[in-house]
C-alpha cells in the first residue's frame, strides 16, 4: 500500500512540475509553482489552506509576512490549520527581493518565538525553514518537513540550475541578542502584553474557613475542583517537595496548552485556575496561576514570575518556589508541551517521558536564562537550589 501511495504523489508531482515547465522564474506561474513544492512533500495533505491572488494572497502577504501588495507582481500561498506551522509561499516582484526575502526571515523568527517551547516539534520544523531568493524576483519561503525536495521541485520547473537563477544567496545573520553587564539577554517588558494575575485570595480565605458565600460561581468551581484534586494526589505524610511533584504531574496530565492561544484566540478562562481545572487547557498564565494556587493551598511559599521569551518578543510566566530556604524554578508550562507524546500518557512508566516532562521542574534560574527565558532579574528571587531538583529516581 506504501508503495501505491508514494506512486500516486509522484505522478501528481510530474504533473505538477509539467504544468510549470519555463524557461525563468518570471515566467512561473506562482500557484503552480506551490503546487509543485506540496507535492514534493511526504505529506501533501498537511497544507489544507491554498492562496492565491484571486482569493487573498496578497492581503495575506500584507497582513501576515508584512510585504506590501505593490511589490507583488504573482503570490501564492499553501499553509496547514491550527498548530500544523506547514506553511510554503510563491512571491514574485519585478525588483525589491531583499525586502520581501528580509520579511520573510522575520516572519520565521516570529513563528519559531510562537512555538518554541510551547510546540517543540512543530518548532523544529520552523527552526529548519529556508528563504529563497532568485534574481528573476521569485522569493520561496519553505516552511516544511523536506525543503530540499521543495526547492528541487520549484528549480524543476527552470531550465537553468539554481545557481544560475540566484538561489542560495547568503541568509541574513540573526540579530544578535543584547545582553546586560552580567552577560543576561537583557529584559525589556515595553512591548509585551500586561497580563493580570488572578488573584485567588478569596478562594483561599475560603478554603481556610470553609465559608464560600462570598465567592461567585466560577470561584467556587475552582475551590471545588482544586479540593478534590488535592484529596486524590497528596497525602498528609507527603514532604513538601513529594506535594508539589504530584501537583505538578497531574497538571501535566490532566490538561493541554490552549492551542488557540498561538493564533491569538486563547478562551478568556486559559489564563486563570478556572480554564485548567475546569476547561482543561490553559496558557502559561492559566498553568502558573493554578500552580500557584495550589501551593498556596498546601502551605509552601511560591511566586509567579511575569517574563517573556524569544528574546523578549512573546510573554511567558512560571513559578518559583522555596522549599528549605531555596528557591527553585518550575515552568508547568513547557513541561506540557504541544505535539509531545508523553504529555499524557503515564510519565512515570517511561524514563524519556519522565525526564521529558520534568525539565523544567525546580531548576537553577541559570539554567532558565539558558533555555531562553527573560524576566527581572534583579527584582526577582535568584533559584539556586539543586536539593529538590528532580531526580528521575525519587
Amino acid at each position: 500500500m506504501k508503495r501505491i501511495i508514494f506512486a500516486l504523489v509522484c505522478t501528481f508531482a510530474l504533473i505538477a512540475l509539467a504544468a510549470c515547465q519555463s524557461d525563468t522564474a518570471a515566467d512561473i506561474s506562482a500557484p503552480d509553482a506551490a503546487e509543485a513544492m506540496r507535492q514534493s512533500q511526504p505529506d501533501p495533505s498537511v497544507f489544507t489552506e491554498t492562496l492565491t491572488p484571486e482569493d487573498g494572497a496578497y492581503e495575506y502577504a500584507s497582513d501576515v509576512y508584512g510585504v506590501d501588495p505593490e511589490l507583488l507582481s504573482d503570490a501564492a500561498v499553501m499553509r496547514a490549520d491550527g498548530m500544523e506551522p506547514h506553511e510554503i509561499a510563491v512571491l514574485k516582484a519585478s525588483g525589491e527581493e531583499n525586502v520581501i526575502s528580509h520579511a520573510l526571515h522575520e516572519y520565521i523568527d516570529s513563528r519559531y518565538n510562537d512555538f518554541s517551547g510551547y510546540a517543540p516539534d512543530a518548532a523544529a520544523i520552523v527552526g529548519s525553514a529556508e528563504v529563497i531568493s532568485y534574481k528573476d524576483g521569485c522569493v520561496l519561503l519553505l516552511i516544511c518537513d523536506d525543503t530540499f525536495a521543495a526547492k528541487n521541485a520549484f528549480e524543476a520547473c527552470l531550465d537553468a540550475p539554481a545557481e544560475e537563477n540566484g538561489a542560495g544567496q547568503e541568509i541574513p545573520e540573526t540579530e544578535e541578542p543584547h545582553l546586560d553587564e552580567n552577560g543576561y539577554v537583557v529584559f525589556d517588558a515595553s512591548g509585551l502584553k500586561d497580563i493580570p494575575v488572578y488573584d485567588d485570595s478569596a478562594i483561599l480565605q475560603s478554603f481556610k474557613t470553609g465559608d464560600t458565600s462570598a465567592l461567585g460561581d466560577k470561584d467556587k468551581a475552582i475551590l471545588e475542583a482544586a479540593v478534590r484534586v488535592l484529596s486524590e494526589t497528596v497525602t498528609e505524610d507527603m514532604s513538601d517537595f513529594e506535594k508539589e511533584h504530584a501537583v505538578h504531574d497531574y497538571m501535566i496530565t490532566h490538561a493541554s496548552y490552549d492551542e488557540d492561544a498561538i493564533e491569538g484566540h486563547a478562551d478568556p478562562d486559559s489564563v486563570n485556575p478556572y480554564g485548567l481545572l475546569i476547561n482543561g487547557k490553559a496558557t502559561c498564565m492559566g498553568y502558573s496561576t493554578t500552580f500557584s494556587l495550589f501551593m498556596d493551598m498546601l502551605g509552601i511559599e511560591n511566586t509567579i514570575v511575569s517574563g517573556a521569551h524569544g528574546y523578549s518578543t512573546e510573554e511567558h510566566a512560571w513559578n518559583m518556589v522555596r522549599l528549605s530556604d531555596e528557591w527553585y524554578c518550575v515552568d508547568v508550562t513547557w513541561d506540557d508541551p504541544i505535539g509531545s507524546p508523553f504529555t499524557k500518557q503515564n510519565i512515570h512508566n517511561d524514563r524519556y517521558m519522565m525526564n521529558a516532562a520534568h525539565k523544567y521542574f525546580n531548576v537553577t534560574s541559570e539554567f532558565m536564562r539558558d533555555t531562553d527565558h527573560q524576566w527581572d532579574y534583579y527584582n526577582v528571587p535568584e533559584a539556586e537550589g539543586t536539593g529538590f531538583a528532580f531526580d528521575e529516581f525519587n
